[in-house]
């Protein structure tokens, strides 16, 4: 099994994740969009 290559994968979606959570503070978009976003995020990480 290929280790390495899943936290590289793993580390590539948590950068991705943070940026696009920065991204929607900053502009503050409509809350259904962040809601997806934490669904979205749960269902990566849970």
């Amino acid at each position: 099994m290929t280790t390495h290559m899943y936290e590289y994968e793993m580390k590539y979606l948590r950068s991705f994740i943070k940026e696009s959570l920065r991204l929607l503070l900053v502009e503050q978009q409509e809350s259904h969009q962040r809601m997806l976003c934490y669904l979205i995020i749960t269902f990566l990480l849970g």
